[in-house]
């Protein structure tokens, strides 16, 4: 399996990199005077953006030996890979736990533990799942943690007390069933002006399958599973929250208003929300209704609140020149409490003290919220399903709502069609699979 997906990506790859046209080594590190200059490539919303930024300055105020040089790309991607490619490697960049160790398969990025090893560092400061998920099944470990972003949910405090919709308690949480009970309440109206219970979003899709306990492939991914009673009934109950309740925009109603704008005009009084998007809320919300962070919903058959999550981190490319500068950086900006401090806006920080800080702050652009939720988020959380070489399955996924919500008979029952999605993950599955 390995050798044919490596194979299939390399080919890709090369085929970024003449596209964009790179060639020779990297131009952002070496040697300036007395400094060793590394190149930091970096994905990021505004908040994220706003975070890496912060913390390479405050590196370079704190350190007189290395100056790093920030990059921040919408497209990351397509660049890394054309970088790459063209041995115009960045000599530090974000890595993501949904690549699912493709860039190690690689052999991109080095193994950071000959450098934990020799400099005593200590690991245990991080969260376990945090290491674990960058840590390979060979035991290699391709990045430290900048943080974890999960999904909690934003409500309108307005709408639900117009409408005598009931908040949830901030530690104790709610049910599905309450959720949609207040959903039904807050809906109203019709046409571009209804106001929806819930506004609809990418997230809600991604983890349809975990709510009652399924998934989409074995751990392993060797085989689907996702047509299984568990996952049928986790997309049924999405679907339905559209087609049958009507609290949630379908596709035709959610392509005449993106659920971020129609959760800010105040025509949805519930949406989810991650770590990286509070900002942006603060600003565009402002002061036309008050609004605060709750839990994600329990499903009551399985006492558990399924959220999705990724894991962000920093690794060293195999590539760089200046492997020794670069782990400085890595081992200061995922440890250094100020560095770590600059980032919790965007991120759930890797260690426990800092983040305590984030969620005592509970201040967001001078906007008191409640950050206790995005902690609860991660007992129940679930990885996103589809990143690096699965990211295929993430396009069937797509076409499995879309087909959803061209198909009437799919809406009142969906089993057909999530089997139809089934059999196209298992080939794609097969076929990574084959010798």
């Amino acid at each position: 399996m390995k050798n044919k997906i490596l194979n299939t990506l390399l080919v890709s790859v090369m085929a970024l990199a003449s596209l964009t046209g790179c060639n020779g080594s990297s131009s952002n590190s070496g040697s300036t005077g007395d400094k060793t200059q590394i190149s930091v490539f970096t994905w990021g919303y505004p908040a994220e953006k706003t975070a890496r930024e912060a913390q390479a300055k405050l590196f370079n105020q704190t350190h007189d030996d290395i100056e790093v040089k920030i990059s921040v790309s919408p497209d990351y991607d397509r660049k890394l890979d054309a970088m790459i490619a063209a041995n115009d490697v960045p000599d530090v960049f974000e890595t993501s736990s949904d690549w699912y160790h493709v860039r190690s398969d690689l052999g991109q990025m080095i193994d950071l533990n000959e450098y934990v090893k020799r400099d005593s560092f200590d690991i245990s400061q991080y969260y376990d799942r945090m290491i674990n998920d960058f840590t390979t099944f060979d035991g290699k470990l391709e990045s430290l943690p900048i943080g974890m972003a999960t999904f909690a949910l934003a409500i309108n405090k307005d709408l639900f007390g117009a409408s005598g919709a009931t908040i949830p308690d901030a530690d104790k949480g709610w049910t599905w069933e309450e959720c949609l009970a207040a959903a039904q309440k807050i809906t109203s109206g019709e046409g571009a002006s209804k106001i929806y219970g819930m506004a609809d979003l990418w997230m809600y899709q991604q983890i349809a399958a975990y709510l009652y306990g399924g998934r989409y492939t074995t751990p392993n991914f060797s085989e689907a599973v996702v047509n299984s009673p568990e996952a049928v009934k986790g997309f049924q109950f999405m679907t339905d929250l559209m087609y049958k309740y009507k609290v949630m925009p379908d596709a035709t109603a959610a392509a005449g208003l993106a659920s971020a704008q129609r959760f800010y005009a105040g025509q949805a009084g519930i949406m989810p929300i991650n770590n990286w998007d509070i900002p942006e809320f603060v600003t565009n919300i402002g002061d036309k209704f008050d609004w605060d962070i709750v839990p994600m919903p329990i499903v009551a058959e399985t006492g558990k609140a399924p959220s999705w999550y990724i894991t962000e981190g920093y690794g060293i490319s195999s590539g760089s020149k200046n492997k020794d500068a670069a782990w400085e950086f890595v081992k200061w900006v995922t440890s250094d409490p100020e560095a770590l401090n600059l980032a919790s806006n965007a991120a759930i920080p890797p260690t426990e003290a800092s983040a305590t800080h984030f969620i005592n702050s509970n201040q967001v652009g001078g906007k008191t919220l409640n950050l206790k939720p995005y902690m609860s988020a991660l007992e129940n959380a679930v990885p996103s399903p589809f990143g690096g070489m699965f990211a295929a399955m993430g396009t069937d996924l797509t076409n499995l709502w879309q087909e959803i919500d061209s198909n009437k008979t799919y809406q009142q029952d969906v089993t057909a069609a999530v089997d139809d999605f089934h059999k196209k993950i298992q080939a794609k599955l097969d076929e990574l699979h084959a010798p």
